[in-house]
């Protein structure tokens, strides 16, 4: 058994319990007998001062002493001093208490370690016994209303003399320390190891339970005296953490290799009450005087606790790395996105060309350009959602009422989802207002909705609700998500259908994944959620069992911005005059950009990245009136290049054209007087109309 030994540290023995060691039948037992024998009552009590066994007690203590706040504590005081006297060392100790009555106590002491105390008491010495007054002007001055019977249960207390009293001690005295001496070999390795804070189980060869710890007890929810003589594994019920299945009982394990054995891991313990254990355990054999194996010790612990930090260290680095992988995937979806806006641009531009009155197109000419123009809306559209997955393509944010916008979704969807499906919605938030854009806001709801009605063929239910909710800073450090301390509205999106499987459940928000046939979506749904949700700075995460349905949790924090009017965009060409610098470094967006811009009345200047732009503007700074500037360009991008047109030209007005409206540099330089900005593609009447507004200022 030094192999066991060995690898456990002490700690406290103080965990360690008189029952651990003695049966209280039995204590129980010897107290009556000594209470028969003198009259006298006893108590034993734990070493945390816990009543284990009391018998014979005086009613002047049980319906007076200890019911009178006052008398009360006069007894809280003397058990306090007798505990120290104890601890002192002391074989005995004898007390007169504050009441008038004489206490006295023994140590419990088991293989040199101090357990408990046997208590004698309530009782007078001869010669020394108060007067009945005594007792009279007591209960006056503490208040028993109940005077006569106070001095009939004083009049019942015994007198002793007190070469009697310390007979009588010295004789408990030494049969606690026979008591002590007589634990067996087992009970002092229960000694040993519960003070390491194990739990213990001691069986004999045929895995019969002999001994067992208060650990051992509470982990099992088995107590010894049910379960003495019974098998092993009635009580200890264990089974493998990775496949459930049973693990082979520890004593054959023992008897098999003959040796002390270790499970460090990976073994759950069933208690009787059905809760798991995550447990450790190890078990060697025990050996008599001949050498022979005697009985089998079970020792084990129980490291829930560190299973369950692992657990949620591998999960919280599983969702570091997923949300560094969705990071990554879109950056590649934002810069695919940026380039392919720039040919949908060039594409857009030619087909305005081609409706311009001179070209003089018949009604089926300008019906193909319609068409054209229409295939590159919803090409739009699809980078759009690429770049909101990307964090970056989100509009002008502006307060949303988010109840209202659940309930126009609601009435979206059932038009359009089966009519088998059933959505109830339960708006518990008290505050729904947020910071945001609706349309990509109500995209969230109706792409949840039309998934959750194709995970439910058969019919269904989809339950919307919101609560109001406050994250801490704790919550939000620990969160993978760039979220801030305040409050919340939170949406659970729920419903009853098949599931998201465990291998799946990891991939949904990555751009194109889907899990439908080809052809019958974009796998671009829960990405854009995902994208319009962290860029609403806020959070989302989704919850599912395969035939039970799925729960998505969004929280999005609420607004504290007043309400401020929206402007309703107007489609009308508006014409102007003047020189205009169009920046691109892709030819095609300069050939459509000069045309469309003559086509408004205005004179072009052209160049093909920010240093052609810049030597062109210091030839021409007194005719230019407006700059129409790419963002990512070779040799200078238009970063660079408007600062340099400030330097030169302080009032110099600057429109940047990208693809990207979250663009940080763009930020930047809004702060800096950028005087507009457009996003690719773009129709002629928006150009139109910026270049309008900025020319009238």
């Amino acid at each position: 058994m030094e192999k066991i030994t060995s690898s456990e540290h002490f700690e406290s023995i103080s965990k360690l319990r008189i029952l651990d060691l003695l049966d209280r039948d039995f204590l129980n037992s010897l107290c009556l007998s000594f209470t028969e024998i003198t009259g006298l009552a006893t108590a034993i009590a734990d070493i945390d001062g816990t009543i284990l066994v009391a018998t014979g007690w005086q009613d002047l203590c049980t319906k007076y002493h200890r019911k009178n706040p006052i008398t009360l504590k006069r007894c809280l005081e003397s058990d306090n001093f007798l505990n120290t006297q104890i601890k002192s060392g002391e074989n005995y100790t004898i007390y007169k208490c504050q009441n008038g009555l004489i206490d006295a106590a023994i140590p419990i002491i088991i293989s040199g370690r101090h357990l408990g105390n046997l208590y004698i008491g309530q009782f007078f010495i001869q010669g020394d016994k108060p007067n009945e007054e005594y007792f009279r002007n007591q209960a006056e001055e503490v208040g028993i209303k109940d005077v006569e019977g106070y001095i009939e249960a004083y009049n019942s207390i015994l007198s002793i003399k007190e070469e009697q009293v310390k007979i009588i001690l010295n004789f408990l005295a030494q049969i606690l320390e026979l008591i002590g001496h007589g634990v067996s070999r087992d009970e002092e390795l229960l000694i040993m190891f519960s003070s390491t804070g194990n739990a213990i189980i001691i069986t004999d060869l045929d895995s019969n339970i002999e001994k067992m710890n208060t650990y051992s007890e509470k982990l099992t929810g088995y107590k010894l005296m049910d379960v003495k003589g019974e098998k092993l594994n009635k009580v200890f019920n264990i089974v493998s953490a990775s496949n459930n299945t049973p693990m082979e009982n520890p004593v054959s394990r023992v008897l098999k290799y003959g040796q002390y054995i270790e499970e460090n891991s990976d073994t759950v313990l069933h208690s009787k009450d059905k809760s798991k254990y995550y447990v450790s355990h190890s078990a060697g054999p025990m050996y008599d005087n001949r050498g022979n194996k005697s009985s089998i010790v079970i020792i084990f612990r129980d490291i829930s606790d560190k299973i369950a930090r692992e657990i949620e260290k591998d999960e919280l680095v599983e969702k570091l790395a997923h949300s560094q992988r969705l990071e990554a995937v879109g950056q590649l979806a934002g810069g695919v996105a940026h380039d392919f806006n720039n040919m949908l641009s060039g594409v857009i531009g030619a087909a305005e060309l081609l409706k311009s009155p001179k070209l003089k197109l018949d009604e089926k000419g300008l019906k193909y350009v319609d068409l054209i123009i229409q295939a590159v809306s919803r090409a739009s559209d699809l980078t759009n959602k690429l770049l909101t997955f990307s964090s970056k393509n989100v509009s002008s944010l502006n307060n949303i009422y988010l109840h209202e916008l659940i309930d126009e979704s609601v009435g979206i969807l059932d038009k359009s989802i089966d009519k088998k499906n059933i959505i109830k919605v339960n708006k518990s938030a008290e505050n729904d207002k947020v910071l945001g854009d609706k349309t990509n806001l109500q995209n969230v709801i109706i792409n949840l909705g039309i998934n959750s009605s194709h995970a439910m063929p058969n019919g269904g239910e989809i339950t919307i609700s919101t609560k109001n909710i406050y994250l801490d800073a704790e919550y939000c450090k620990d969160s993978t998500f760039d979220v801030e301390p305040g409050n919340y509205i939170k949406i659970d999106f729920r419903d009853n259908g098949q599931g998201i499987s465990s291998k799946n459940i990891k991939k949904i928000f990555e751009p194109f994944f889907t899990t439908k046939e080809q052809g019958k979506g974009t796998g671009l749904g829960l990405s854009t959620v995902y994208g319009v949700v962290k860029e609403h700075n806020g959070i989302i995460s989704v919850y599912s069992a395969m035939n039970f349905g799925t729960v998505f949790h969004i929280y999005i924090p609420c607004s504290t911005v007043e309400d401020e009017s929206v402007l309703i965009e107007e489609k009308k060409i508006i014409n102007g005059a003047g020189n205009i610098l169009f920046v691109d470094d892709e030819d095609l967006l300069r050939l459509t950009g000069e045309k469309m811009l003559k086509g408004m009345g205005y004179n072009v200047f052209l160049a093909a990245n920010g240093l052609e732009a810049i030597d062109i503007y210091k030839k021409n700074r007194n005719s230019i009136d407006v700059v129409i500037m790419d963002m990512v360009m070779p040799v200078m991008s238009g970063y660079e290049a408007f600062y340099k047109l400030r330097e030169i030209d302080k009032d110099c007005r600057i429109i940047i054209s990208s693809g990207f409206t979250k663009d940080g540099n763009i930020q930047e330089l809004k702060s800096n007087g950028l005087d507009g900005f457009i996003h690719k593609p773009y129709r002629n009447y928006q150009l139109g109309k910026l270049l309008d507004h900025i020319l009238k200022k």
